[in-house]
């Protein structure tokens, strides 16, 4: 198995990485999307289940694992995702959360002008949770890590021999497709979200400024919904 890890071209190892990271979630992602768009004119409610958390816990470390595992083989190295924990990756990341909202303000409210739609879209999904705080953190800290590391800190060092909008763009098409069980009036703030933080990966390349910013995000939408 070793042997056969070793040949894989870098062309091979990303695709494979790519499908056992995010192929359940994308499937998901898009089921949930033409779920919520078949009826736009009612109400659709995500459940954030202790059952739910569990499942999705779970299917993230084991993605992570067996993921690690391969890289391993490969002669991966953890200083290669570039993770520095410091003050200034936490003011960093406030700083990114706020050209975030800033950015997404502006187009959001353009959008608006332009689509009457736009109330209907949003007000479309709903979330619910419950208040077991030590799970949620774990799922919180764990999925951050999670997504950063596919859509960032793996995808930067894999193509990081390509042009940086490569990277940017591959990136935060990549972070979109996995919300678009949020709906269409997700996509563009994700895709926003996405440039603005493989941007700043491509200028500073510290993964850990990532996780903190996302995991402030994620806290946000919880208590949003507690």
């Amino acid at each position: 198995m070793t042997a056969l890890i070793k040949r894989l071209t870098n062309l091979q190892e990303a695709v494979l990485v790519m499908l056992i990271g995010l192929g359940l979630f994308v499937y998901s992602s898009i089921h949930g999307l033409l779920i919520v768009t078949s009826d736009m004119s009612r109400t659709w409610t995500y459940d954030l289940s202790e059952i739910t958390s569990y499942d999705m816990l779970f299917l993230e470390l084991a993605s992570l694992g067996i993921i690690a595992l391969i890289l391993s083989k490969r002669d991966w190295k953890i200083t290669d995702l570039n993770f520095r924990l410091s003050v200034r990756a936490f003011a960093d990341a406030i700083l990114i959360l706020i050209i975030i909202a800033i950015v997404s303000a502006v187009v959001m409210t353009v959008l608006s002008l332009w689509s009457s739609s736009e109330r209907e879209a949003t007000g479309s999904i709903q979330y619910t949770s419950h208040k077991n705080y030590l799970l949620w953190a774990v799922v919180l800290i764990v999925n951050s890590v999670f997504e950063e590391f596919l859509y960032v800190g793996y995808l930067g060092k894999r193509l990081e021999r390509s042009h940086p909008a490569v990277f940017i763009l591959i990136s935060s098409t990549v972070r979109t497709i996995i919300h678009l069980y949020q709906g269409f009036m997700a996509i563009i703030p994700h895709f926003i979200f996405g440039i603005i933080f493989a941007s700043y990966y491509h200028r500073y390349k510290n993964l850990a400024t990532l996780v903190i910013a996302h995991t402030i995000v994620n806290l946000g939408n919880v208590l949003a919904t507690s």
